[in-house]
């Protein structure tokens, strides 16, 4: 199915489900964030991906059927607030079987590595075991700088390649940020080998925008602790954060409101 088809699909729903959001808000004007969940729901009953006491963020749902049987349930509720950076992040082996679609069998797979992570880590980002090389986080894109941060003609931002990952607005965006300040941009994962090297990284996501790291715990497939280390935060890291949020208005699309029923 191409971008548009699945756009022209989602987006009725979507609509009706922001703007039912809206309209139960007390916040006018807030960001919000929606999960799309797309596929053949006649036999299951999808489960809201939080849970809310609060009446004016309870789940918006617009099921509509197209063709070859695809249902779109829409979930919307208010952006949470960004964490506060520097953040730790948890690193473990894993990797998804099909990294360009978030199915549902990854989104269980997701809870078990969450289950195990360190209460102060933000993210588990995960190593391939065939490899070497850091791929994404649970629900983020990873990005390492390298190069003499005093330097930056020398620095190159390295993420995973398309194809191996999602690539997400947010990481566009960072991307193009990175660009325009003259920092080279790698798609290449990097390796953990290399990572005590490392000038900086990061995760990125449309809840956390892009956050620097500054601690990285190494994890081993049971989920016991091998080793903690620091990372520096430069300026240009720093820099780079700024570029990234003034740069994000620009990839918005309006939603138009729902048609008249």
């Amino acid at each position: 199915m191409s971008q548009e088809a699945v756009r022209a699909l989602v987006l009725p729903s979507v609509s009706k489900a922001l703007y039912c959001l809206l309209a139960a808000s007390s916040s006018q004007g807030s960001e919000s964030r929606l999960t799309v969940v797309v596929g053949d729901l006649s036999s299951s009953t999808p489960s809201s991906p939080s849970s809310s006491t609060s009446p004016a963020i309870s789940p918006s749902s617009s099921p509509s059927t197209a063709p070859r049987a695809l249902d779109v349930v829409v979930y919307a509720e208010p952006l949470p607030a960004a964490p506060k950076w520097p953040v730790q992040i948890d690193i473990r082996p894993g990797q998804r079987d099909d990294p360009e679609l978030k199915s549902s069998i990854w989104v269980e797979a997701r809870r078990s590595y969450k289950a195990q992570k360190d209460p102060e880590s933000d993210e588990v980002v995960l190593v391939s075991s065939d490899d070497g090389r850091l791929y994404e986080g649970l629900s983020s894109n990873f990005l390492a700088l390298i190069g003499d941060p005093n330097d930056r003609a020398s620095l190159s931002l390295l993420t995973a390649p398309p194809g191996s990952v999602l690539t997400g607005t947010m990481l566009q965006v960072v991307l193009d940020a990175a660009s325009a300040m003259g920092i080279k941009v790698v798609r290449e994962a990097p390796l953990l080998s290399g990572s005590r090297g490392w000038a900086g990284a990061c995760v990125c996501s449309t809840t956390r925008l892009l956050l620097p790291i500054d601690r990285i715990r190494l994890v081993s497939a049971n989920g016991q602790q091998d080793d903690r280390f620091s990372l520096p935060i430069p300026l240009v890291l720093r820099e780079l954060v700024d570029e990234a949020r003034h740069r994000l208005p620009q990839h918005a699309e309006y939603v138009p409101p729902p048609a008249q029923e």
